[in-house]
């Protein structure tokens, strides 16, 4: 374990540096050898998380990199992002809106990677609830989902201009 910065009894406090022999970096602002306020750490796999911390946790505004390049930008609480963010993956899907523990419940607005967006409620990270699906072939459904299929009362129009309105069953007609 390597420590930089100043120390009272021992301990970082104030702005400094610390490499832990895990791998971990952390710099910032210490409080008691813990980081406080704002900082960055970089784990052995490449993670970093640059934002507000309390007693060494993701404690308010920041932005997490994982190692798979996916971003998470937001509010975090205990080291989990909650309340309103953003979840931008590598493969070119996003979601803003709002979160529990970093998973989609709530109100909010994701793009796929097929370039198809959902707006509207979400439940354990899928479309639940009403909302509306627009495809870049020109469909739109407007209607209620649940687990991420049409199910129940909606209205969908199909590229051709067809439209259809009543109840879907698993996604089906």
């Amino acid at each position: 374990e390597i420590k930089e910065g100043t120390f009272v009894n021992g301990l970082l406090n104030g702005k400094g540096k610390m490499t832990l022999n895990n791998g971990l970096f952390i710099e910032g602002n210490f409080k008691d050898d813990e980081l406080d306020g704002f900082g960055k750490t970089i784990n052995a796999n490449g993670e970093i998380y640059e934002g507000e911390f309390k007693n060494g946790i993701r404690e308010g505004k920041g932005k997490l990199i994982l190692s798979n390049e996916d971003r998470l930008e937001g509010n975090f609480i205990k080291g989990k992002l909650e309340g309103y963010g953003k979840i931008i993956n590598k493969n070119g899907e996003s979601y803003k809106g709002e979160l529990i523990n970093g998973i989609p419940n709530g109100k909010g607005h994701k793009k796929y990677k097929d370039g198809s967006e959902y707006e509207g409620n979400f439940k354990n990270g899928k479309e639940n609830g009403f909302g509306t699906k627009k495809w870049k072939d020109g469909q739109i459904y407007q209607g209620e989902f649940l687990d991420g299929i049409k199910n129940g009362k909606g209205k969908h129009s199909f590229k051709d201009g067809q439209k259809y309105e009543g109840d879907f069953s698993e996604d089906q007609i």
